[in-house]
């Protein structure tokens, strides 16, 4: 009895962290700006959401008499690989990427609001300009009608000097760290252990297969969808969202499979009766 109470709050977590995580996906397609609280309201639910699940596979994993080696193995890596997942979540996308991002508004702000390079640039030209009449005029000249223009100085993008910067660091790019911190918000890491367990729990008898499959598509679509990223980042947020939705149907699945093995078990022996009794 204890026993199946520890598996049945594995599986619990495991639909939990798996919801919870599908909802922070699906509020950072509207909430994607480091800068303001709905970015780090999905990213903490993102961060509860891959806890959970992680220690519901692991319970599972270790307590399930039906887990065989394979599957042990791949949720010791869905563990550790959740456990990065958190750290690479909280250090780039809640600390870095907000921090980088403000910086470049200072910056830009600094330079382009205030106009100090524009100022500069208007005080050297009617400084020249003043020069000019000024040497006509003494040399006995008409002071010139014709003024040296202003020069525009475009304005300065506050992330340009950012990546200049970084790369002086041999750092990634503003760019290259935001696609990081996609790649572990969406569950990029936990991709390899699940397909893992995908392929180990189809050897399982009391859960369907076609749960078994549905992880293995979608921990291969997600890993896909990071290749994506690249090109349109919402992609890997999309594939992310049915990665974590798939996981909180496994575990419903794992959660009702005796049920369903039970309730075939009655079907089949009411189905023996029958023949036997014509």
């Amino acid at each position: 009895m204890y026993l199946q109470l520890k598996l049945r709050i594995g599986t619990i977590l495991l639909i939990l962290g798996g919801l919870v995580a599908t909802l922070g996906e699906i509020l950072n397609l509207w909430q994607n700006d480091p800068t303001t609280g709905g970015w780090f309201l999905s990213m903490i639910l993102v961060v509860i959401g891959v806890l959970l699940l992680t220690n519901g596979i692991t319970t599972y994993a270790q307590l399930s008499e039906e887990m065989s080696f394979v599957g042990v193995i791949s949720s010791g890596l869905i563990s550790l690989c959740g456990s990065l997942t958190v750290v690479g979540i909280i250090a780039i996308n809640v600390i870095i990427l907000p921090l980088l991002l403000g910086l470049a508004v200072i910056i830009t702000q600094a330079t382009n609001a205030t106009g100090v390079v524009q100022n500069a640039a208007d005080t050297l030209t009617s400084s020249l300009n003043t020069l000019k009449n000024n040497i006509l005029h003494a040399l006995g000249g008409h002071t010139s009608s014709s003024a040296i223009p202003s020069v525009h100085i475009p304005s300065i993008n506050g992330v340009n000097i950012l990546d200049q910067m970084l790369d002086k660091l041999h750092l990634p790019s503003f760019a290259g760290i935001s696609q990081w911190g996609h790649f572990f918000f969406s569950g990029g890491l936990l991709t390899i252990g699940c397909l893992l367990l995908g392929f180990s729990l189809l050897q399982m008898q009391s859960l369907p297969h076609t749960t078994s499959f549905a992880l293995i598509a979608a921990a291969g679509l997600n890993l896909i969808g990071q290749l994506c990223a690249l090109l349109l980042p919402a992609i890997a947020t999309i594939t992310g969202i049915l990665f974590f939705a798939t996981i909180a149907w496994l575990g419903i699945a794992i959660t009702f499979a005796p049920f369903q093995k039970r309730a075939q078990g009655e079907i089949i022996y009411h189905a023996i009766e029958e023949e036997d009794f014509y």
